[in-house]
């Protein structure tokens, strides 16, 4: 029995590690999936006011025709950058959400072993409970 126990302890600390590894990989795909977000509104946005500015045609002269140009131009420049980054935001997040379900099977798998070696444990008490009881009945019985 001691050997169960034994194994029945480093299993259950285990599952623990498990439980700490699986709630890190669920925040930091918490985290990855929120900077995806952000970086899409932030595209959607950059491109409504792109959008808005395009539009204008108040322009008296060439000067402030090249400011609006350059404004633009500046606003396009933040607009692949962004969309450069929230691809790489949208990477990063779906590799974390695999690390997640990685790190739930895992702790899975830790779980089913933990239960296997309580169920052996069981069986090896029953089973000695058992010899005890017969070896009783056998003495019980010659007297």
């Amino acid at each position: 029995m001691d050997r169960h126990k034994r194994r029945i302890a480093l299993l259950g600390r285990l599952v623990q590690l498990r439980e700490v590894e699986r709630r890190h990989a669920a925040s930091s795909a918490a985290e990855a999936q929120g900077a995806h977000g952000k970086l899409q509104q932030l595209y959607t946005r950059s491109g409504e006011i792109a959008a808005s500015h395009a539009a204008r045609s108040d322009a008296g002269n060439g000067a402030e025709l090249a400011g609006q140009l350059g404004f633009l131009s500046g606003l396009n420049a933040i607009m692949r950058d962004t969309r450069k980054a929230e691809a790489e935001a949208a990477l990063a997040a779906e590799r974390a959400l695999l690390r997640l379900r990685e790190a739930d099977r895992r702790r899975e798998r830790v779980s089913e072993r933990l239960g296997e070696e309580r169920r052996a444990a069981d069986r090896t008490n029953l089973a000695k409970e058992s010899a005890a009881s017969a070896i009783l009945a056998r003495k019980l019985k010659g007297r």
